[in-house]
């Protein structure tokens, strides 16, 4: 921080000054959040249902591990917050699902311990949206609070969510650059099996009605939901389509656009057979306001720097210090108490003045 020099000797004018900030890296292996940034996308997006590669190539993916077996997936939103489905934790209280569920990141292979990137937390608290209806599987949206927070590295880090309507992001979205993950059953033979290794689909969100056979199937699809499905090139299984299917519950249907990954749905329902009609999402461009709200976390300062030089020699001065907001950043609406002025970058900074050279001149 430096003075701005003024011919004016009046203090109002004394504390304006320049900041210049830099930014310092963590320590390896942690690193600073990469939202939707996977390892590599440089292999070309392939139809048909594969394990996922590299592993650990989607960083914002979660296990939820129900006495260390596949329950549901998730993503990651901030280093304390998961992204789910409701329908994974209704009717199950809050102590006994701190006592069976575990939350792992940095995970493949859900039968292996994967050192030295894997972490594992356990859970705090469960936010189901007050309107959730677990009859109809209306507002299927849920936040995981986690007891202590992520450290990202590079098998975690967060995921981004849409900024526009889902229309209007449906209009950008490519043809085949949509994917969704899970640890889900992937034989429509053998629903109750479920896969040991992350798996990943293309799949096109569906433009017109969903291909749902039952009246009373569509009639279940609210503004709040969206069907999303793909023919399956690969005829070993038939006519069967591809499809997100039991397990995969709470884990993203997500869209690539540039270089960066936002997810768009969570994997909520369907019909009782997988890859017969299409599959139900969460419209998480209908609950942003809400997930914003919910994870709001305030953060907490960093140390302040030194004083810059004093504004004046002699007749009283301002000298001044500063400190952001960084130890650790807000989230979602989060904000540091006694912030002076908010960034054009959104860092939170507080300055403080004391007075310097008060000698009389001459």
């Amino acid at each position: 921080m430096r003075k701005c020099k003024n011919s004016r000797n009046d203090l109002v004018s004394q504390r304006n000054a320049e900041l210049n900030m830099r930014i310092c890296h963590p320590q390896s292996p942690a690193q600073c959040p990469r939202p939707g940034v996977a390892i590599t996308d440089a292999g070309t997006i392939t139809i048909g249902g594969t394990v996922v590669y590299p592993p650990f190539n989607y960083r914002w993916m979660v296990h939820i591990s129900w006495f260390g077996k596949v329950h549901c997936g998730g993503t990651i939103l901030s280093p304390r917050h998961i992204l789910t489905a409701a329908h994974c934790f209704k009717n199950f209280p809050i102590n006994f699902i701190k006592l069976v569920m575990l939350i792992k990141t940095g995970k493949h292979n859900v039968s292996a311990t994967e050192p030295p990137l894997e972490q594992n937390r356990t859970i705090q608290s469960v936010t189901i949206h007050t309107a959730f209806n677990p009859i109809t599987l209306d507002n299927d949206i849920a936040i995981i609070t986690l007891d202590s927070p992520l450290q990202f590295n590079n098998h975690t880090h967060p995921i981004n969510l849409p900024t526009d309507t889902f229309e209007d992001s449906r209009r950008k979205i490519k043809k085949g650059l949509c994917k969704v993950l899970g640890w889900g059953a992937t034989d429509a033979s053998s629903l109750g099996q479920m896969a040991d290794v992350l798996n990943e689909v293309n799949i096109n969100l569906q433009r017109k009605n969903c291909t749902l056979k039952l009246l009373s199937d569509r009639e279940k699809v609210t503004d709040n939901m969206f069907c999303a499905t793909a023919l399956n090139p690969n005829k070993t299984y038939g006519s069967l389509r591809l499809d997100s299917c039991f397990g995969d519950s709470g884990g993203p249907l997500m869209c690539r656009q540039g270089d960066k990954w936002y997810q768009y749905g969570i994997v909520s329902w369907g019909p009782d057979s997988c890859g017969e009609q299409s599959g139900v999402y969460v419209k998480i461009s209908n609950y942003l306001d809400w997930i914003k709200s919910e994870i709001s976390t305030p953060g907490g300062w960093g140390n302040f720097s030194g004083y810059s030089p004093c504004s004046v020699a002699c007749g009283g001065g301002t000298k001044s210090r500063v400190r952001v907001c960084t130890d650790p950043e807000p989230i979602g609406n989060g904000e540091c108490p006694g912030y002076s002025f908010k960034t054009a970058g959104g860092n939170f900074v507080q300055v403080e003045d004391v007075e310097c050279n008060t000698n009389a001149c001459g």
